[in-house]
């Protein structure tokens, strides 16, 4: 069976985000692990593995869900709602819960697992200093650094969906992304042959995100379609993205 897969790499930051109940919910949660436990989940903020990132399935840093109990696992989970809007929390376990199922399914592979995804924590959450976390498996990467008792980055941020659409199953025609890219295509199709020309930048697809999971921006030279060569009805369309 072929299906398509939906991507959504986001990159940004801020100097002064608020923290909401995050140092809090970061304290709860690994004061709730024994020590065994916590000397998985908690590194030291210069740990390498802080800046490794992946998107595939694959071992990370950090503990897996499936290594929690319950109390741990709703733990992780008010911690991780802290630092996403209602709609970003639900797609992100969508794509946990509910895709990772379906490959495992359409795959017939029991290394499909909903509950390998890992926590990990960069540095003692604290009003005070650097500190930082991360949650992590296929097809999600969310990181989140605060100084001082601010957020100040939340890059690197990634979401992937696939398939794109499930054909068939209990969860049939699922699109946990559906929206993004249709509004996406959508604003490819409404540019003009001349918008099209500056918006592409290789002949041929890549075979996986341009940039993949490097450390460094890849690409540095300006290239693409500009934001000011937009219509009004395309800016609107790419404010849309960026919203959802």
């Amino acid at each position: 069976m072929k299906w398509l897969a939906t991507s959504v790499f986001i990159i940004f930051a801020s100097n002064s985000l608020p923290t909401g109940q995050s140092n809090g919910l970061a304290r709860t949660f690994l004061g709730t692990l024994n020590e065994s436990q916590k000397s998985k989940a908690l590194l030291n903020f210069d740990d390498d593995s802080r800046t490794t990132w992946m998107y595939v399935p694959g071992n990370r840093a950090g503990i897996t869900l499936k290594e929690m109990s319950e109390t741990q696992r709703k733990a992780a989970r008010e911690l991780l709602k802290s630092c996403l809007s209602e709609a970003g929390f639900k797609k992100v376990e969508s794509i946990r819960a509910d895709l990772e199922d379906v490959l495992r399914q359409m795959e017939r592979n029991p290394g499909r697992d909903p509950e390998q995804y890992f926590f990990a924590f960069f540095g003692e959450p604290s009003p005070k200093g650097k500190w930082g976390w991360r949650f992590e498996g296929h097809h999600v990467s969310l990181s989140f650094t605060y100084l001082d008792g601010r957020l100040v980055a939340t890059s690197p941020q990634f979401l992937g969906s696939n398939p794109a659409r499930v054909l068939e199953g209990p969860h049939k025609d699922l699109r946990v992304l559906g929206k993004e890219e249709d509004i996406g295509r959508q604003l490819v199709i409404s540019l003009s042959l001349e918008q099209k020309r500056s918006a592409t930048i290789g002949k041929t697809a890549p075979a996986d995100i341009v940039t993949a999971n490097q450390r460094d921006a890849a690409i540095l030279e300006d290239s693409g379609l500009e934001f000011s060569k937009l219509s009004n009805q395309q800016t609107e369309a790419l404010k849309e993205i960026v919203r959802l």
